[in-house]
Formats: C-alpha cells, sequence, structure tokens
C-alpha cells in the first residue's frame, strides 16, 4: 500500500501545481481544499484499493505542503521588498538620487 501512497501524492501535487487556476491561487495565498480533494479523487482511480483514511491523509498533506511553500514564498518575497526599500530610503543611495535628480 504505501508503494501507492507517495505516488498519489506526488501526482495531486503535480495536478494542482497544472490546474489553470494555480496562478490565482498562489496571489491569494491558498489552494482550495474542494480543488484539492477533487484532483485527489481523479488521482485516486490510478492508485485503487487505498483506505479511505490514507486518501484524508493524502489530502492533508497535499494542503500542507502547498500551505508551507506559499507561506515561505511570501515571506521571500517581504525580505526582498524590505531589502529593495531599504535601498531605495538609505541615504546617499544611487536610485534616490537618480529619482531626486
Amino acid at each position: 500500500m504505501a508503494g501507492r501512497y507517495a505516488p498519489l501524492i506526488a501526482a495531486t501535487l503535480e495536478q494542482v501545481s497544472q490546474h489553470r487556476d494555480f496562478p490565482q491561487w498562489v496571489l491569494a495565498g491558498e489552494i482550495p481544499a474542494q480543488v484539492v480533494k477533487i484532483l485527489l479523487h481523479s488521482a485516486k482511480t490510478s492508485y485503487g484499493g487505498l483506505p479511505t483514511r490514507w486518501c484524508a491523509s493524502a489530502q492533508r498533506q497535499v494542503q500542507e505542503t502547498y500551505k508551507a511553500w506559499l507561506k515561505r514564498r511570501t515571506a521571500q518575497s517581504s525580505v526582498v521588498c524590505i531589502a529593495f526599500c531599504r535601498f531605495v530610503v538609505e541615504a546617499g543611495g544611487p536610485l534616490r538620487r537618480a529619482l531626486a535628480g
């Protein structure tokens, strides 16, 4: 059974990333649970015979994986933004001189 569980999660992760609404979800910062459930159900047909609790666990795993990825992505973009703002605001920064001049 375990040989079908990990591939089920991997297939669902890939399906989510290839979904046409994925860019909007990334901007929103979350993947809808219902979409994950539908995609998991469609992938599950290839990995039949898995217990229901494993499918529920796979759904949680996919959601938590994307939740962590989106959180980290948001944090990284915040750090980049803060660094850029500091660069602009610093006295004598080349960009500030260019904007002032």
